[in-house]
């Protein structure tokens, strides 16, 4: 009966064994690479401005407080910002600026809507701001082609501010 009892443990102990050298070896190939995952929106930011006929102020600008602008972002990141005239929904379609008689201008914590020649303004325009940090920017992106970054930077329309 010890006999058996002794049997067991030696192959206990050479199950051990062989589990515990048959996992080493060298190393093999490296697989194949993955599928290119969904582009993430690595803190870029979307925000919407609606400027009334009143934020004209007869200067043909109109300034906003634009916090996701910081001092990086001035320095080596890019703001984009896009037009529209008609109530923002689901279809609306973003022109890029500069364009026409608009454009925009802006610095840290603030974003300016321009319409040289339209001082007496009396219309309401609707205005997207896309905010990129350098850590963020992609090569080739089209940048003044809001619907492409939308795209690349995975913005979707319910996280714009």
């Amino acid at each position: 009966m010890k006999l058996n009892g002794m049997k067991a443990a030696l192959v206990g102990i050479a199950m051990v064994a062989l589990v515990f050298t048959a996992c080493s070896g060298e190393d093999g190939d490296d697989g194949l690479a993955g599928a290119t995952g969904a582009t993430g929106n690595a803190n870029v930011t979307a925000s919407n401005y609606t400027v009334l006929q009143a934020d004209w102020a007869g200067t043909g600008s109109a300034t906003f407080s634009a916090p996701s602008i910081i001092q990086s972002v001035v320095n080596t990141g890019s703001v984009q910002a896009y037009i529209t005239a008609a109530p923002v929904s689901d279809s609306t379609v973003w022109g890029g600026l500069p364009g026409g008689n608009f454009s925009f201008s802006y610095k840290t914590d603030s974003i300016t809507f321009l319409t040289p020649g339209f001082t007496g303004a009396n219309f309401t325009t609707y205005y997207k701001v896309v905010v990129i940090p350098s850590s963020a920017m992609v090569d080739g992106v089209n940048l003044d082609n809001y619907e492409e970054v939308k795209m690349v930077y995975g913005i979707k329309e319910y996280d714009v501010n």
